[in-house]
């Protein structure tokens, strides 16, 4: 091989090398958030009415108002951080119109969750969580994400 060609086979050699990732891995940068979600289910259509989601987390109590039907802008309103209501269907006809989901940003041993309508309860029920481990973008990469999740069925 004459030297000019031998040059460019070790400069060839030298780049592809240096694009390999370090380590032989590589990882993406998809984000997690710790928590636990419960998922709200209903057999029927939800009423009118002013609703309450109590929840009560390793002995610390939240509760979250909304009123249905929705508006456009509807949110529900928490007397504290690390709870979120899900409210599905503002666009959608009145009798398509739910609570979807609740949401814990912290991952608490013990929850109970109740729902009430005007006062009467729709739903209840507690929870030990199981949460699993994941790493989103890659087996050696960061972030470590521990998450669990289940369902409260209701009667509106």
């Amino acid at each position: 091989m004459n030297p000019r060609a031998l040059s460019m086979v070790a400069l060839l050699t030298a780049c592809s090398a240096s694009s390999m990732p370090s380590e032989g891995r590589s990882c993406t940068a998809i984000g997690c958030v710790d928590g636990f979600s419960v998922t709200v289910t209903s057999s029927g259509a939800w009423p009118a009415g002013e609703y309450v989601v109590k929840v009560v987390a390793d002995g610390v109590t939240t509760t979250c108002s909304a009123t249905l039907p929705l508006t456009q802008s509807s949110t529900s309103v928490c007397s504290g951080p690390g709870v979120q209501v899900g409210l599905s269907g503002s666009l959608l006809p009145a009798s398509q119109q739910s609570i979807s989901t609740v949401s814990l940003s912290s991952t608490p041993k013990a929850v109970a969750i109740e729902i009430t309508r005007d006062g009467a309860s729709i739903g209840a029920r507690t929870y030990a969580p199981s949460y699993v481990t994941s790493r989103p973008n890659g087996p050696e990469c960061e972030p470590i994400c521990t998450n669990a999740s289940d369902t409260l069925a209701v009667a509106p």
